[in-house]
């Protein structure tokens, strides 16, 4: 498996395959809920803490939002629904803890922020340096107060911007957080 979260009430948990293969199983008898087959091979998925939505990102840079309780596709955030920076692929992903953005790490050296109820890009955060180097980012994590959004980067550093706050104008983070970890 590729993925595995289960449920916020705990009765059920998702495995999401390399292959594309989605399955909701319950938690008590192992029993299959439901089955999905993307048709494509998956990058990462996520997981809202709410329990309401269930993210995951295909090799051919689509993020599909699926219904938990159904495996429905609520929404494909490549296809219109989004702006095409979640074009190529999206490495990492995760929501911020009150559920309200998913950000994710694309092929390019950017963090894509979307408003995980529509699907709409919020804005688009990178560090220049990055643009014509190796270095990417790899991993993100949002505060507790879903206020600061966090991003490793592959050559140790790690950057957090407080969203709230930011003004977008130079659409970068700004804040390195002490010295390169390695």
């Amino acid at each position: 498996p590729r993925f595995v979260a289960c449920s916020t009430d705990g009765t059920s948990f998702f495995v999401v395959t390399h292959s594309g293969r989605v399955l909701s199983l319950e938690c008590q008898n192992k029993q299959t809920r439901w089955t999905a087959d993307l048709g494509q091979a998956v990058a990462c998925a996520a997981y809202a803490p709410d329990g309401s939505k269930l993210c995951i990102a295909t090799q051919d840079g689509h993020v599909l939002n699926l219904e938990p309780g159904t495996g429905a596709v609520q929404w494909d955030w490549s296809t219109g629904r989004s702006h095409d920076i979640l074009q190529g692929i999206v490495s990492s992903m995760t929501f911020s803890p009150n559920g309200t953005k998913l950000a994710g790490v694309t092929r390019l050296p950017n963090v894509a922020l979307l408003d995980a109820t529509t699907g709409s890009l919020i804005t688009e955060l990178f560090n220049m340096m990055f643009i014509h180097g190796p270095a990417r980012f790899t991993s993100l994590a949002f505060s507790p107060d879903s206020s600061t959004l966090a991003a490793a980067v592959s050559d140790g550093r790690v950057y957090q911007e407080h969203l709230e706050t930011w003004t977008g104008a130079e659409r970068r983070f700004h804040q390195e957080v002490g010295a390169p970890i390695n």
